[in-house]
């Protein structure tokens, strides 16, 4: 999942800072990387908060936390939105104990699915950890390859709150 150095021109970028990319709230600080996806997940938040645009911040800032990115660690909010491929960076600024990069991309992967599946037009999901900055790198998730994960479209089976349940149970099993 790690791509090397590849950096992103970008002409728009919006940084949102989320704490925890989360919505504040104490429940979300009890993920853990051992916590099973369906107990991490906010899948009535993520059906509230579905968005055709990835430039409607508030909701994008509610469907992040919603994923619980806590599981990772502490991080910030990124939208690229000025070109294609529009983009969603969660740059980690420090993470939890014992997540080591692998560990981090499989969380991630994961959560990057559930957006891919709740925004209609991201492109990728990115994350960078603090050992990434300096090196350009980090992981990205794209939507053909949340599609490929799942076997078939994640929008469309994410469309509705029967189908993210659906989503996160395809989720566990892999």
């Amino acid at each position: 999942m790690r791509s090397p150095g590849r950096v992103m021109a970008v002409s728009a970028v919006l940084v949102v800072v989320a704490g925890c990319a989360g919505d504040g709230s104490e429940e979300g600080a009890d993920v853990t990387m051992d916590s099973a996806l369906s107990e991490a997940i906010d899948v009535a938040s993520l059906e509230e908060n579905r968005t055709p645009y990835l430039g409607d911040n508030s909701r994008v800032v509610a469907l992040v936390g919603a994923t619980g990115p806590r599981a990772v660690g502490e991080s910030t909010l990124e939208l690229r939105t000025g070109q294609r491929p529009y983009g969603l960076v969660l740059n980690f600024s420090a993470v939890a104990d014992g997540v080591t990069p692998d560990v981090a991309d499989d969380l991630m992967m994961d959560r990057a699915t559930l957006l891919l599946a709740t925004i209609d037009n991201v492109d990728e999901v990115r994350w960078t950890l603090p050992e990434d900055v300096d090196q350009g790198e980090g992981g990205v998730f794209t939507r053909g390859e949340a599609d490929a994960l799942v076997g078939s479209s994640v929008a469309e089976i994410g469309a509705t709150a029967e189908g993210l349940e659906e989503l996160v149970s395809r989720l566990e099993e892999d």
